[in-house]
């Protein structure tokens, strides 16, 4: 078996720091060239590509997308966009599109990340401005922009044991894990906590709400979350992007001090818990944070105090 693709996909993770090295056209054209072999609904292919090299372009683009400001650091855009009359599958369509261009990237030893969300409020004056500067016509929408450079950072490649989440697979019907019922997982799960407080066995159906809670409470396990912090290149603000998969946002108990963050958030259905703890370089205003939880990333986004602000003048005698 050919493992070259499989390897690929495991290795490609977002990149966000680039170096300052120009992406030549034959590489530009090999990530367009697999973009469009990307399968599309009665090959109608919708797709439509811009690639922006202007660097007072990016610049502008950037400072639009404020929480994105590493899209300034990258050589080469893409802006990925499609003609909904075309196909009614059309975001489908482009989002494999999207997928197919960065593993694209993976294979030439680029780095790349995707930045998007249609029919969201927050991407809707974010497509309008995308609109306005790169001479996009009304009735075609930009999905997304990919940001293409060669890698400055290392990120290690994706491990089975955190990201393969064997409570998302569900055989012949909803809720069989393994091809086991729910409740008979349950029911194994209780038995070996009441005997691990020495009780005698018991129905699942008796009392099972209060011994699921307590099976919670002594079996938690607590494991911490991937956290991804980057400061922007005017060292304005400080972005941290952490994975939370499986967990429901209003679960999250996400705390900040000036100089650090404790987060911990349960993950739906299991009974495991992530937490996390971080210091900061630097004082940072917590009261003015912004925190976005989407598609199993929480992204914060805080501005950094003046180191000044709280200076106290001393009068001198």
């Amino acid at each position: 078996m050919d493992t070259a693709v499989l390897d690929a996909m495991r290795r490609r993770r977002s990149i966000r720091k680039f170096k300052d090295q120009d992406v030549g056209d034959e590489a530009v054209e090999t990530l367009l060239e697999m973009a469009m072999y990307a399968p599309s609904r009665l090959n109608k292919r919708p797709w439509h590509f811009l690639v922006v090299r202007n660097p007072e372009v990016r610049r502008r683009i950037a400072r639009e997308l404020h929480v994105h400001s590493f899209l300034e650091g990258a050589p080469l855009l893409i802006a990925v966009a499609a003609k909904p009359e075309v196909s009614p599958t059309w975001l489908m369509d482009v989002s494999a599109a999207i997928q197919n261009m960065l593993l694209a990237a993976e294979a030439q030893g680029l780095g790349a990340v995707w930045v998007g969300a249609p029919g969201t409020a927050e991407w809707e004056p974010v497509e309008t401005v995308l609109r306005e500067m790169l001479a996009i016509p009304e009735e075609v929408r930009v999905v997304s922009l990919v940001a293409v450079g060669y890698p400055a950072q290392e990120v290690a490649p994706h491990d089975k044991d955190l990201h393969f989440d064997r409570t998302r697979v569900h055989y012949e019907r909803w809720g069989n894990l393994r091809g086991l019922d729910m409740q008979d997982l349950q029911e194994e799960y209780l038995q070996h906590v009441r005997g691990k407080r020495g009780e005698a066995p018991k129905s699942v159906a008796l009392e099972k709400e209060e011994d699921l809670a307590m099976a919670e409470a002594e079996e938690k396990i607590r494991v911490a979350p991937e956290v991804c912090a980057f400061v922007d290149d005017d060292h304005l603000t400080l972005t941290l992007e952490i994975s939370l998969p499986g967990v429901e946002k209003d679960s999250i108990n996400l705390r900040m001090h000036a100089d650090s963050f404790a987060l911990s958030a349960p993950r739906q259905g299991t009974n495991i818990e992530y937490v996390a703890a971080m210091a900061f370089c630097c004082p940072v205003k917590p009261e003015e944070a912004e925190a976005v939880y989407e598609n199993g990333l929480l992204r914060v986004v805080v501005p950094f105090k003046d180191l000044m602000e709280d200076a106290v003048k001393i009068p001198v005698k």
